[in-house]
């Protein structure tokens, strides 16, 4: 169980989405609500309880000094992206898409990035 949770950590220290946990992601509701992305990123809050809990045991049980809470933006890498469009293929394609469909799916949202950025090829592929 460990493995799992430090693939997960290891991605929040690289800021990146972790591919490995997208399916969960996309079927978790924490309050009933699902987990929003955000420009196809990831925002994650991260609370360190470690000095509180330190206090607490120093203190005798006393209250401590709440953790500040830390935003953290994880961005898509190219595997979560290709999940990504392989869980859409499935959730509106219903898995009749190809990986050349797949593929021409990506192309067009790189190209309409690109486009939607003003910086277009050239700037791109500098």
């Amino acid at each position: 169980m460990l493995g799992r949770h430090q693939a997960f950590l290891d991605a929040v220290k690289a800021q990146q989405i972790p591919a490995q946990f997208l399916s969960t992601l996309s079927t978790v509701r924490p309050n009933g609500l699902p987990i929003a992305f955000y420009d196809g990123c990831l925002i994650v809050e991260l609370i360190d309880y470690r000095a509180s809990v330190a206090l607490l045991e120093v203190n005798g049980g006393g209250g401590g000094p709440q953790p500040t809470p830390v935003r953290v933006i994880l961005q898509p890498t190219p595997e979560s992206s290709w999940i990504d469009l392989q869980m859409l293929s499935d959730e509106i394609g219903r898995g009749r898409w190809d990986d050349g469909d797949l593929l021409e799916v990506e192309a067009r949202i790189l190209v309409s990035c690109f486009f939607a950025t003003g910086r277009g090829f050239r700037a791109a592929l500098d």
